[in-house]
């Protein structure tokens, strides 16, 4: 599994604080919008995921992310 395009897309929340906020608000929105012309491929599991992130911070959206990366890895976040 490549999770390139899903990794960008929590590094480009990392480094703006707008995108991060729709991130946490609107993830789906967030990838439509692109980032600075930037466009994420996600997969059809990769859009699922981000249907059902229900986080108050990014902080939460990232170990919700990270915790789904994890499963399809057949691993668990500690």
């Amino acid at each position: 599994m490549n999770q390139t395009d899903l990794d960008r897309l929590v590094c480009a929340g990392v480094v703006d604080q707008p995108f991060r906020a729709l991130l946490v608000r609107d993830p789906l929105r967030a990838v439509e919008e692109g980032f600075y012309g930037e466009v994420f491929h996600l997969t059809e599991a990769e859009r699922m995921l981000l249907a059902n992130v229900h986080a108050n911070d990014f902080d939460e959206f990232v170990r919700e992310i990270a915790r789904w990366v994890l499963h399809q890895r057949g691993q668990e976040l500690e």
